[in-house]
């Protein structure tokens, strides 16, 4: 898919300072500041910083200021941003992108309490809330849950692609643990259900696809008639 022509003048517009020309292989520092524009940018929404695979930039890194290749990022409203760096999530010749991630509420921040803990407050209300756990050893360590509806304690060698569920007071409110591949190569689904109607009436189906990170798409109503029954 290309990079959305859309509007462009309504998009917001960016600078970088300085300008000019630099000498290739040397360390310089950047800022570049971007201006949301007309749409603004949705509460879970993010940016794409990309640029060439052919290039002598160093990889990004977000732990250390005083090493190379140190980025940061902040938003003017006070947004808390996970800034991630992918090598290869985004279209040729741009194969490489920054994308900063807005956290869902901005007023219940997640916090790094300890270097083992995270703390935050959840919405009940609806949707999905989480946040993804790169670990130092994939299989290594326990995951420890404690909240007031949940205690649990997950080994994490056994967290894998099928869902650990843990139910938190009906209606769906639940906590699921899952493990995401480094990339997933599945763009398509197919399935077929069948379903019992009810006779001599309107039958509104929906249909609830959940995406790779949780969130939850839902179709409008298919309205099915059932004259006899069968």
């Amino acid at each position: 898919m290309p990079h959305s022509t859309y509007l462009p003048q309504r998009m917001g517009s960016a600078d970088i300072d300085p300008r000019g020309s630099f000498e290739a292989g040397s360390f310089q520092s950047f800022t570049l500041t971007y201006t949301a524009g007309y749409f603004g940018i949705d509460d879970t929404g993010s940016i794409k910083i990309v640029h060439r695979f052919a290039s002598d930039m160093g990889k990004p890194q977000f732990d250390d200021p005083a090493a190379p290749n140190y980025v940061t990022a902040e938003a003017s409203n006070g947004a808390v941003l996970d800034v991630r760096y992918d090598g290869k999530m985004n279209i040729r010749p741009w194969d490489k992108r920054l994308a900063p991630i807005n956290h869902h509420n901005l007023d219940k921040r997640f916090e790094q309490a300890a270097p083992g803990a995270v703390e935050w407050t959840a919405l009940t209300t609806g949707g999905f809330g989480g946040f993804d756990a790169w670990l130092a050893d994939a299989r290594a360590g326990t995951l420890t849950i404690d909240t007031a509806l949940v205690k649990a304690k997950i080994p994490v060698a056994d967290v894998g692609r099928e869902d650990v569920v843990h139910d938190a007071g009906g209606i769906g409110r639940r906590i699921r643990v899952f493990r995401l591949p480094d990339e997933n190569p599945c763009t398509a689904v197919k399935m077929e259900r069948r379903v019992a109607l009810r006779k001599g009436a309107d039958n509104a189906l929906y249909v609830m696809i959940v995406q790779e990170d949780g969130h939850q798409i839902w179709s409008s109503p298919i309205y099915v008639f059932d004259g006899d029954g069968t």
